[in-house]
């Protein structure tokens, strides 16, 4: 039986918010991190969760921080999520749940921190403007009816009933404003957030449009969820009005620096670096929130963002990027740096991050504004392992003796009193794919002690510094199907993390097959979709495919993975989305839906045993439910093991080890494991997941 989410929870979340208002402030202490934000606007390629963990090595040296794109699924198979309607369902436009999941752990593993984009100031419905779908999360059921949206909105005047209280910020037009003064929302962003940490793995979290509503609320959030960090985006040029909300989120957050980012704007475009210093002269620091001391530690530092660098935005910065990116790197407060710039100028940004790190420059840094004028600014910042100077601008300037000069550019100068060692990174291109003719691979490294050199095998082994050793810029032919492994060491001994890239010559098919199980009228159609988002059989509802003689109807993609839908054509019945399809599979369409979808199993293709047919199978699986491993008796000779969840995705394949297999590592919830026997027949049985 499901609980309900505002009886159930009600003493645990009064327990846990009085636990954790003693003091879990999300705002860290002289923090020497430095922030990436890891995408633009429609970034799907750039930002997939499978690209993004190609590059988790490189950015791991350079970031203690990423902040992620929203990670909800808002069920359009390309939206950047800032319109939510799942929360506990984290397959997005950017991959799958368990994609996601990977990716943070992996992250973690490198010592980089992942913080989740919050969007909870509003909420879409799933198929009219307030049809919230219920979730439940570790047995607790989820619902929000009417009392969820403030008084006013404007679903009102389209016939919607709206009967929460007053908004207490600023009306979003696009979604239902949710009122958090009712207890059953705040009951659900709690979970939600718990969800996050301790399902997926976040370590804290950017709120999105805090103008919605009152930080009090932020503030009460974050007592209970407890992460490592909290910013939030309070959109205005005005230091009061940022700071203000700051206070009302109870100095448990920090914030985006809007007023230093438009003092930059003004600064660079046109070049008049008197704009980086107030002009009243009452503080030798640089202008923003890092220009007060009592707000430097909440100050987190951007030139631009996903928002601000939109196409058509009135907030694009338009100045010296590398000369911007200097300034805040050299500068208090928490700087992230934008995904377009890093993948522009990573080069350049590299030994501006090393130098940072090198004299510990951290949120609370002191700083004194050396020198400014129209056309340069000096400023001398303390770490806590020395000094670092930063000159921004077009003027001359010579550092004092004891100062090295770290980098430097046509805008821009960082030196420091102390030795800075770059990191050394290591790409490898192309990404692994399929080459019929062969392909040629490029080894690039970069960073260290010089000299640096690379080593690479193509058995499959693992590189060591007796491996084939090449220099940056060296490139290989491969065909065939090739494994290519890499490393970079300098010569300080500093090693990066093995590279792996799979080059084939020959195209992986996938079959996709189902029947029209439940005897729609019409011609039956196949949709599908890449994680790029890209159509792959044509605009929605897609192509029209013909059962054969035996009623499958069958499609066959000449790649590694799809993402499809089965449906009756535009605006008739259509299944769920099946995600993160990677082998040749049958579907049953079932009865039950989710929304109006219809969900599916996986099943054998040569005939389904339903669950309810093995009453009288000698097969015994136990523990059911299970925390580690599954034990399978009764049975002999199975050629095949696997678990689907309930959206027929196959999750995990597996080996039988003394009668046993370990999902220790696969998350709580319900699945199918599928068995498939040495004389061809499957077998099917529902296993739980604590």
């Amino acid at each position: 039986m499901k609980k309900n989410a505002s009886r159930i929870l009600l003493s645990t979340f009064i327990v846990t918010l009085f636990s954790w208002q003693q003091g879990k402030a999300q705002v860290p202490s002289q923090s020497t991190d430095v922030m990436l934000q890891a995408f633009y606007w429609n970034s799907f390629t750039d930002s997939s969760w499978k690209n993004l963990k190609t590059q988790t090595t490189e950015i791991s040296q350079n970031f203690d921080l990423i902040w992620l794109p929203p990670s909800g699924n808002a069920v359009t198979t390309s939206s950047m999520g800032y319109l939510p309607i799942y929360y506990f369902d984290q397959t997005s436009s950017f991959g799958t749940q368990a994609d996601l999941k990977s990716l943070i752990a992996l992250f973690k593993t490198n010592g980089t921190r992942c913080l989740a984009d919050i969007v909870i100031n509003h909420r879409n419905g799933r198929y009219s403007w307030t049809d919230f779908p219920s979730e439940t999360y570790n047995g607790v059921a989820y619902s929000w009816g009417s009392e969820a949206i403030c008084k006013g909105d404007e679903c009102v005047a389209q016939g919607y009933p709206a009967t929460g209280a007053a908004d207490t910020g600023e009306n979003y037009a696009a979604a239902r404003d949710i009122d958090h003064s009712n207890l059953n929302i705040q009951i659900t962003i709690n979970a939600y957030l718990n969800f996050l940490k301790n399902e997926m793995g976040y370590d804290g979290w950017r709120y999105d449009l805090v103008k919605g509503y009152s930080g009090v609320y932020n503030a009460m959030y974050n007592d209970a969820a407890g992460a490592y960090m909290s910013v939030g985006e309070y959109w205005d040029g005005s230091y009061d009005g940022v700071y203000n909300w700051i206070k009302s989120a109870n100095y448990k957050s920090t914030a985006f620096d809007f007023p230093l980012k438009y003092a930059m704007n003004r600064a660079f475009s046109p070049n008049n670096m008197t704009y980086l210093k107030p002009s009243n002269g009452s503080s030798m620091q640089p202008a923003g929130l890092i220009n007060k001391d009592q707000s430097k530690k909440y100050s987190v530092t951007f030139v631009e963002n996903h928002d601000t660098g939109a196409s058509g935005s009135t907030s694009a910065f338009t100045g010296d990027i590398l000369a911007a990116n200097a300034f805040i790197l050299s500068s208090p407060g928490i700087p992230c740096v934008y995904l377009k710039h890093w993948q522009t100028y990573k080069e350049q940004i590299k030994p501006m991050i090393a130098a940072r790190k090198a004299a510990g420059i951290h949120s609370e840094s002191s700083v004194v504004v050396n020198q400014t004028s129209s056309s340069i600014y000096v400023a001398t910042a303390t770490g806590k392992y020395g000094n670092l100077i930063v000159k921004i601008g077009s003027g001359s300037y010579t550092a004092p003796t004891g100062y090295n000069l770290v980098t430097s550019g046509t805008n821009y100068a960082i030196w420091t009193n102390v030795a800075v060692t770059v990191a050394p990174s290591l790409s490898v291109t192309p990404d692994s794919g399929v080459f019929p003719t062969g392909t040629t691979v490029t080894f690039t490294a970069s960073g260290g002690t010089a000299p640096l050199y690379i080593y690479y095998t193509t058995d499959g082994t693992e590189p060591t510094s007796s491996s084939t050793k090449v220099s940056t810029g060296a490139k290989i032919s491969v065909s065939g199907t090739t494994t290519v492994k890499a490393i970079a060491i300098d010569a300080a001994g500093k090693m990066t993390d093995v590279i792996t890239k799979t080059y084939k010559s020959e195209q992986t098919n996938i079959v996709v097959k189902w029947k029209n199980d439940l005897n729609w009228t019409g011609s039956m159609y196949l949709y599908a979709w890449d994680d790029t988002n890209t159509a792959l059989v044509g605009a929605w509802p897609g192509t029209v495919v013909t059962p054969d003689a035996s009623g499958w109807y069958s499609y066959t993609f000449a790649r590694d993975y799809v993402n499809v839908i089965f449906n009756n054509g535009s605006s008739k019945p259509q299944t769920v989305d099946i995600k993160n399809v990677t082998a040749n599979t049958c579907y049953k369409i079932n009865s039950t839906m989710t929304g109006t979808a219809y969900n599916v199993t996986s099943i054998d293709c040569g005939g389904e045993t339903a669950l309810d047919n093995l009453t009288n199978n000698i097969l015994e699986i136990y523990p059911n439910p299970t925390k580690e491993s599954v034990n399978i008796s009764g049975i002999d000779n199975l050629t095949k093991i696997s678990i689907y969840n309930l959206s027929g995705q196959k999750i995990k394949d597996f080996q039988l080890l003394n009668n046993s297999i370990d999902i220790s590592d696969v998350s709580k919830g319900i699945y199918i494991l599928y068995l498939v026997t040495h004389d061809g027949k499957s077998l099917y049985r529902k296993i739980i997941k604590e």
